[in-house]
Order: C-alpha cells, then structure tokens, then sequence
C-alpha cells in the first residue's frame, strides 16, 4: 500500500481589521513668550559726578571732623585747605 502523505489541518488564521482611532498629536500648546527687556546702565560716571554744592558740603564736614579731631586748635583757613585738599583726593580716586 501506498502511503498517503496524511496532511494535518492547517491552522485557520482570521485576518481581522479592527479599526482604532489614530493616536492624536497632542494639541501644539504655544512656547511662553520671552520679552527681551534692555536694562539701560547707567555709566559709571554719572553716578560718580558731584556737584559743587555737594563737593562744598563735603569740604564743610570734613574741615569741622579735621578741627574736632584735633581739638579745636587749628587755624580754620589751614583747616579748610587741607579738608579741601582732602575731598579733591578723594574724588579724583572715584
């Protein structure tokens, strides 16, 4: 007898399309807006100008610390010089 090539079954595969909704993009949420905000400086020189009212203060408190820190015994023009020559130093340095 012959054989006969004895064919299993073959598996029944089902094709199903099961339609899904198509994942959405996520809404496009708008990038917060960045305002470029100029700080103006101000120069260093104007904060450094003094004027001549302030400078003749300055002399005035300087000379009267200068004549109490010695006592009251200075010649006040002596005095006043060397306060002036004092205040010009240390604008100079500014």
């Amino acid at each position: 007898m012959a054989k006969k090539k004895i064919e299993e079954p073959k598996a029944k595969i089902e094709k199903k399309v099961v339609k899904t909704k198509a994942p959405v993009a996520p809404v496009a949420v708008a990038a917060p807006v960045v305002k470029k905000v100029i700080i103006k400086k101000v120069e260093k020189a104007e904060s450094k100008l003094v004027t001549p009212e302030e400078r003749q203060k300055m002399i005035e408190q300087a000379a009267y610390f200068r004549a109490e820190k010695l006592g009251w015994q200075v010649d006040p023009h002596a005095n006043w010089v060397a306060a002036e020559a004092e205040v010009d130093a240390i604008l100079a340095k500014r």
